[in-house]
């Protein structure tokens, strides 16, 4: 029992959000089938007359036509009248019930057979009247099937006057008769309500279709804007990978012309220094033979003054063609990555240290593992000699250490070289790189750092001095592993 109400309460719910339109076309369906009704009330009532009207009698049998004629008529303006004004779906249970009240006087009209003196014709006459009645019961549980109690209305006005005639007749046969009519109204009903579920369940089928058609309509459209707008996404995308291709190679013809127009530079470049040191050099060796002429052979002639003099006369000529060399130098250094191969620090420091001409309490020390640098190795080895000579050269006590350290930081080796002297201000850690630059010591050169540094940057590496602690400097190299 319990599943049972549980179904109807579930087939209530079901319904219910589409009530209203499945009443309003129900009643649509009604007043479509009513011509039906209509034409065999009018044939059926005309066969009932002119197969009765000699056993019966006129007195009986003309009123009653008459007033199936008349109720017949009534509907047919009902059904004209609905189809004249605008239907909306909010009239519909007016209009049900005007219906259910025309097909109820329909029934009374027919039920009035009952009313005719049945004892007095034969029983044939009294099974074509049942017949009759019967048949047109058999109409109404289809025809008026569309709403839960239109068969009803028709067919228990029409029905039970006969059956109780007969049963007031009072005997066997009319008695078989009664129950018969009783059990052909009951059974007809129970069609009724077969067929108002059927159209009832239909037309629920019907609009849960019709919502699922729209909210398939919707994602439909839905998807063709998301068709529409992808498309456009993949236009847009196309047309920046084009033009991002063409940037691109416009990119590498510049790199290119760049390329070419620094090499170009390059090479002026380093003729130019060829040229300039071969045009400068001659004057000097020049001058420096006729310092060392006048030193030889007129010594003796000359006061401490001017012989002061003649030394720094010397001195600033050797200084010149130390810068000039430097200048040379570092013209040279070209292409750093030329000529690659994978070079072991370790090896390279011990070689160094072995061949540098390092003053007595200076000391170079590494803890390995170091790495294997892939790396020309006269560069490497020109890097290292130029940062330990550069330590030394620069340390304001006659002893020291020089530390080089290695340690992985991502994908690079940070490798560097510290030592303990007097360090370096920040403000002049960015220019110790310059060629020349030499911060307060302004008799150097300053061209080992920056050599250094245009080495490294060869090889993708990235140079910075940094402060040691507690004293000194450390050159930081970023090298790519």
């Amino acid at each position: 029992m319990a599943g049972r109400n549980e179904k109807r309460n579930k087939s209530v719910r079901d319904h219910a959000p589409h009530d209203a339109l499945i009443l309003a076309e129900q009643v649509r369906q009604l007043y479509a089938m009513a011509p039906i009704g209509f034409a065999a009330s009018l044939i059926n009532s005309l066969i009932v007359f002119f197969v009765t009207k000699n056993v019966i009698g006129y007195s009986f049998i003309v009123p009653w036509l008459v007033g199936v004629w008349m109720i017949t008529l009534l509907r047919i303006a009902l059904r004209v009248r609905f189809q004249s004004v605008p239907f909306e779906p909010e009239t519909a249970p007016l209009w049900k019930k005007r219906f259910l009240v025309s097909v109820f006087l329909a029934g009374l009209a027919w039920g009035s057979i009952g009313l005719f003196t049945l004892g007095e014709i034969s029983s044939a006459y009294q099974v074509f009247l049942a017949f009759v009645v019967g048949g047109m019961a058999a109409g109404a549980s289809s025809s008026f099937a569309m709403v839960k109690y239109g068969y009803a209305a028709y067919s228990f006005p029409a029905l039970l006057p006969l059956a109780v005639h007969f049963v007031y007749l009072q005997d066997a046969f009319h008695y078989a008769m009664a129950v018969m009519i009783l059990l052909f109204g009951v059974l007809l009903w129970r069609m009724s309500l077969h067929n108002y579920s059927v159209n009832r369940t239909s037309l629920l089928l019907r609009f849960e279709n019709l919502g699922m058609i729209d909210r398939l309509k919707t994602a439909k459209e839905h998807a063709e804007e998301l068709n529409v707008q992808m498309v456009a996404e993949m236009n847009a995308k196309l047309n920046a990978e084009a033009e991002l291709k063409r940037s691109h190679e416009h990119l590498e013809r510049v790199v290119e012309e760049r390329t070419a127009d620094l090499s170009t530079a390059n090479r002026e470049l380093e003729q130019f220094a060829y040229v300039a040191s071969h045009d400068l050099k001659a004057p000097l060796r020049a001058i420096s033979n006729l310092a060392l002429v006048i030193d030889e052979d007129a010594t003796d002639r000359l006061d401490a003054e001017n012989r002061r003099r003649l030394e720094l006369l010397r001195k600033r000529v050797e200084r010149m063609d130390a810068l000039i060399e430097g200048m040379l130098a570092y013209a040279r250094l070209g292409q750093p990555s030329a000529g690659t191969s994978s070079v072991a620090l370790a090896d390279v420091l011990t070689e160094l240290t072995g061949e540098l001409p390092l003053p007595a309490g200076f000391v170079v020390e590494w803890k390995e593992p170091l790495p294997h640098l892939n790396a020309n190795p006269a560069h490497v080895r020109q890097i290292f000699q130029n940062l330990i000579s550069n330590a030394v050269q620069h340390h304001d006590r006659s002893s020291g250490h020089i530390r080089v350290r290695a340690r992985e930081v991502g994908d690079y080796w940070h490798l560097e070289v510290a030592d303990d002297g007097p360090g370096i201000p920040e403000e002049e850690r960015q220019q110790v790189f310059r060629m020349f630059a030499t911060g307060d010591k302004r008799s150097h050169t300053g061209i080992g750092l920056a050599v250094v540094r245009k080495l490294a940057q060869g090889y993708g590496a990235q140079v910075e001095a940094l402060p040691n602690r507690p004293r000194g400097t450390v050159i930081r190299m970023a090298w790519p592993k």
